[in-house]
């Protein structure tokens, strides 16, 4: 079983998250993140005033990250909380952790390498235009996103074409591969990535003869997943969901790599390892 998690990055998610690992008791959470990335956003926790979290490389992907922080300052939150959350959760329920997504650096080499001069000057204008208009702009394309998800994607595609594929093509292809595998060793896999990879996932693994559900944004901000969860386990949080306190690791981060973590990276070819002999193996 696979139970796809749609999450925005900029939005403040940690305890909604929390309580749909503790309530679910998944065999392993997978998350959106390469190895490297994680680090980074572990090492953040630690020190965040010592961690910069701006990505290398060409100006357009410097530009959005700046951005992307912006944004998320602006709802209370931190670009990729939702994820260290997840995984402070997993280790709770003592569930193994993967990392199922490209290596960042990677995709930033192949959008640089790939992309037209068109299609850069087309997403800084676009860039510009969310930029002025900021939260206001972010709540109607999520709306216009959450009416038409398919259709969204399609018009992104048609507008930036190399981005479409790169950004969410192949990145799909990569966590799709690498859930097919898992599912087939876990009980159940619950899997926290954005919610604009959600349909294109859902559709292949559903294709591939995988027993999966999704839970999407929209649900995780209003409060509305955690009624999906077991009766028995079911906790009650009101409207807004997305919003509410920290949780209570807040300043007290993870000790992500002791051996309770039971994840490795996760990629094409890469032979899977969880538990003990995981943490053993990167000893090494």
């Amino acid at each position: 079983m696979i139970t796809l998690v749609g999450v925005g990055h900029v939005f403040r998610l940690e305890q909604v998250l929390h309580r749909l690992v503790v309530g679910f008791q998944p065999s392993l959470v997978a998350i959106e993140l390469d190895g490297n990335r994680l680090e980074v956003l572990k090492e953040r926790a630690r020190a965040p005033a010592q961690t910069d979290l701006q990505m290398e490389g060409p100006l357009m992907f410097r530009v959005l990250a700046h951005f992307q922080e912006q944004i998320a300052g602006s709802y209370g939150s931190e670009v990729g909380a939702e994820m260290l959350a997840a995984a402070a959760a997993a280790q709770q329920v003592g569930a193994g952790i993967a990392c199922i997504d490209r290596d960042v650096r990677e995709v930033v080499d192949d959008i640089s390498a790939q992309i037209t001069w068109r299609e850069q000057v087309r997403f800084f204008w676009s860039l510009a235009v969310a930029f002025v208009r900021r939260d206001g702009d972010v709540e109607e394309e999520l709306q216009r996103f959450q009416a038409d998800d398919v259709g969204y994607l399609d018009q992104f595609a048609a507008e930036f074409p190399t981005l479409k594929r790169i950004l969410i093509d192949e990145r799909n292809a990569h966590m799709i591969d690498a859930l097919d595998r898992l599912d087939r060793t876990h009980d159940h896999t619950m899997a926290i990535v954005g919610d604009g990879h959600v349909p294109g996932i859902l559709a292949a693994l559903q294709l591939q003869g995988h027993a999966v559900q999704a839970i999407r944004l929209s649900a995780l901000r209003d409060g509305s997943a955690l009624q999906r969860l077991p009766s028995v386990v079911r906790l009650a949080v009101p409207t807004g969901a997305g919003r509410t306190p920290p949780p209570p690791w807040e300043g007290e981060p993870p000790a992500m790599g002791i051996p309770t973590v039971t994840g490795v990276e996760v990629g094409p070819s890469a032979e899977i390892r969880f538990g003990q002999d995981a943490t053993d193996e990167r000893q090494a």
